[in-house]
């Protein structure tokens, strides 16, 4: 059976702190917080990979028009859940492949033996290991933050403000809960809107005089960055 693929639109604002926290609150009132989570806020912790030349981080700096990144990913430090993801984006559109992997899968992933994976009975992650290895991809770079997630019932929209955004390195994202991190946003907040193909214009006139400024920011290539300044 051929897989069906969920394609959305996604969209990403940088925003000050101040102001951030007015949005939070403007969403408050007319949507949902994340059902998964009683008050729609929760951690992100996620580890990158990436292949020998760095092509997901080259890609995405030079803008090129389709990219994907591959990351092992779990939240509020519950390993008990946790996802091999491929994200992929071609301008604004974004789809994503996932499955569920135990820790000790992930462990290995994130060692950068992928090995587990073509052992799998999971078409996708016999796929992925195919790629892994024949792309030479290695743990890249840990990326950490909280997020208030706000959805619409019934609807594929989903909008999040993410926030104290840290790096840290790939290999102890899920041997310690509390790695060294780094610092990468600590005056700022990501606001990120991702819907199908429709989006109400009660929520656009709701965040009507906000100054939103609409960038092509990437957690991801942030943290890279700082991950190799502080590289001796």
């Amino acid at each position: 059976m051929k897989e069906l693929l969920r394609v959305r639109h996604e969209f990403k604002y940088v925003l000050p702190l101040p102001l951030a926290e007015t949005v939070k609150s403007r969403l408050s009132a007319l949507l949902s917080f994340d059902s998964h989570y009683a008050d729609g806020i929760y951690n992100v912790r996620s580890v990158y990979l990436d292949d020998m030349v760095s092509s997901a981080y080259y890609e995405k700096s030079a803008g090129v028009e389709k990219r994907q990144k591959i990351r092992v990913r779990y939240y509020d430090l519950d390993t008990s859940y946790i996802i091999l993801e491929k994200k992929i984006k071609k301008g604004d559109l974004i789809m994503k492949r996932s499955s569920v992997i135990d820790e000790k899968v992930a462990l290995s992933v994130v060692s950068g033996n992928y090995e587990p994976l073509l052992f799998s009975e999971d078409p996708f992650l016999r796929e992925l290991y195919g790629e892994l290895v024949a792309e030479r991809y290695v743990p890249a770079v840990g990326v950490d933050y909280m997020r208030t997630a706000y959805v619409m019932p019934g609807t594929d929209i989903r909008i999040t403000v993410d926030e104290k955004v840290a790096a840290f390195p790939p290999s102890d994202g899920f041997r310690h809960f509390d790695p060294p991190m780094i610092s990468a946003s600590a005056e700022t907040a990501v606001l990120e809107v991702k819907y199908g193909q429709y989006f109400p214009t009660f929520i656009i006139s709701a965040l009507d005089g906000i100054p939103l400024r609409r960038e092509a920011f990437s957690k991801f290539a942030i943290c890279r960055d700082l991950m190799r300044d502080t590289e001796v």
